[in-house]
């Protein structure tokens, strides 16, 4: 199978921070100019996160499956990964020696080692350990090991770039997953629904509605986070959630209301529970990818009578956490536009 770069084709002439040049992928929607340094580490980091939210609640029969067989195998994805991980790590470590260091991108199939009849939690504790050792490494550079370049695949990129090529793997891999769950008949949808309600703010919750989102790349328009630690990447571009669910958390006496744990769109009628990481949204022309479970925070602790915003986690309470969405398509979002989430198989 082809490496990622051969598969978005040439890489754009054009040039961005400290070189590198711009790595975008329509299948995938990644676009490399919109990653800061810290955004693509922490991403990184939380490489197993996402491959675990990708197969969740997979039918273990799926694992090895293959669409056709020249096609990979979500097992395969998912350690592919893991090989990755390892390469950008050992082609860092070199680059802080030298300013060149001589590495191939190992898009090919998997190692024999990894490939499959290997079980998932064996691969994903692979998955985990070589991003944690990544992400350690990148986290230790001084400054100036960030002018060092690598050979990715046959195109020299500085070790920024390189970063953000591992986004870009992760972010497609991720995409691919959900479209052989597709194409093996593990299906969600349509969903539909609509929006209840369009909610943005300058920073901090809670956010108020406004009359329309106007939605790209970033999130809504106008839409900003007070704090960027743990906000703002381009896979958090959007936050949903479910009217309903925060109907029925109203109903037990909890003193939450739509905006209040700063969703930015508010839908009603979609069967919350059935979502998943890889589903697609699409409101009027606007659609969207869904990525991962917002993470509770302590400033939505006053939303909950007992002051536990734990409960708003997706392991805590399953089928009633907010949802992070990448955006594919820019567009308008008004309040009753109708909503349908589904899984594909492109997109």
């Amino acid at each position: 199978m082809p490496g990622i770069l051969e598969r978005i084709g040439e890489i754009e002439a054009t040039t961005q921070t400290r070189g590198a040049p711009p790595e975008r992928c329509e299948r995938c929607g990644f676009d490399s100019t919109r990653w800061s340094r810290q955004d693509a580490i922490r991403t990184v980091e939380l490489a197993d996160r996402f491959a675990v939210l990708a197969v969740e609640s997979l039918p273990r029969s799926m694992w090895d499956e293959r669409t056709d067989p020249s096609s990979w195998s979500i097992g395969d994805h998912v350690a592919h990964l893991a090989d990755l991980m390892g390469a950008h790590r050992r082609a860092a470590e070199t680059a802080v020696d030298s300013p060149l260091a001589n590495r191939r991108d190992p898009s090919g199939m998997p190692t024999a080692e990894a490939s499959p009849g290997r079980d998932p939690a064996s691969s994903l504790e692979s998955l985990d350990r070589e991003a944690t050792r990544l992400g350690a490494h990148l986290r230790s550079l001084e400054e100036s090991a960030w002018r060092h370049q690598v050979d990715v695949g046959n195109t020299v990129l500085p070790l920024d770039g390189a970063v953000r090529h591992v986004c870009h793997e992760l972010r497609h891999q991720s995409a691919e997953i959900a479209r052989i769950r597709h194409r093996l008949g593990d299906v969600v949808g349509p969903l539909t629904g609509e929006v209840a309600s369009v909610h943005a703010s300058d920073g901090g919750v809670p956010k108020p509605a406004v009359p329309f989102g106007a939605i790209d790349a970033g999130g809504v328009a106008g839409d900003r986070q007070g704090a960027r630690k743990h906000h703002g990447r381009p896979w958090q571009a959007l936050c949903l959630w479910s009217a309903d669910v925060v109907a029925a958390w109203a109903a037990e006496g909890h003193p939450i209301f739509p905006g209040a744990a700063g969703e930015n769109l508010s839908v009603s009628g979609v069967d919350w529970p059935r979502l998943r990481s890889g589903l697609i949204v699409e409101i009027g022309t606007m659609t969207a990818r869904l990525t991962a479970p917002a993470v509770p925070c302590a400033k939505n602790s006053r939303w909950f009578a007992d002051g536990d915003q734990g409960r708003l986690g997706h392991d805590v309470s399953p089928g009633r956490a907010r949802w992070y969405a990448s955006v594919l398509t820019p567009g308008r979002v008004h309040p009753r536009d109708r909503v349908v989430v589904r899984s594909a198989d492109r997109a």
